[in-house]
């Protein structure tokens, strides 16, 4: 009779194949941190007042607000921001009441001449009452052009009243024109 031990008996191994070992699928990273710091920085930009005291300050900041409008209206002054925010609620109710087709500003409203933005953005001549934004590409500079910020100078600064578009028009006209 054989004799019982407390030994626990082996497991039987698996056979070794060439398939790799089989993994579970990996959760999902969470890339939320990015766009969470990204917003919390354009929030602090957005909501930090800005207060542009010559004319070369108000240009620097427009171009560094590069086609951002949100950046960009903060130096208008409020009658152009009244007029922009205007234009934005009858594109809105234009595209609502013709769905499918492409509202007046579909593609934005402009901050330039022309829709595709220079890769450099530089201010150039200043006056008390405008000053030139030069945007430039630098591989096709037959592409250049200039345009020019009408600014109004206040208690509290040099800010954009209009902008003239090098082409023809201006700002302001686009923005009454469009409806």
């Amino acid at each position: 009779m054989p004799q019982k031990t407390n030994e626990k008996p082996k497991a039987k191994s698996k056979p070794k194949t060439d398939a790799a070992p089989e993994t579970t699928p990996a959760a999902p990273k969470n890339n939320l941190l990015p766009f969470a710091i990204l917003a919390i920085i354009v929030i602090i930009v957005t909501c930090a007042k800005v207060s542009p005291q010559t004319p070369e300050e108000s240009a620097k900041l427009f171009c560094r607000a590069g086609n951002h409008p949100v950046l960009a209206t903060r130096l208008f002054t409020p009658e152009l921001r009244t007029a922009w925010q205007d234009a934005e609620t009858k594109d809105t109710a234009w595209a609502q009441k013709h769905p499918g087709e492409k509202p007046p500003f579909g593609d934005g409203i402009p901050l330039a001449g022309y829709p595709d933005a220079g890769s450099k953005c530089e201010p150039g001549k200043a006056t008390a009452t405008t000053v030139e934004i030069h945007h430039n590409f630098p591989d096709q500079p037959k592409g250049n052009w200039t345009d020019r910020l009408v600014l109004k100078h206040t208690d509290t600064g040099y800010w954009i009243d209009d902008i003239q578009f090098s082409h023809h028009g201006t700002l302001r006209h686009e923005l009454k024109s469009a409806f």
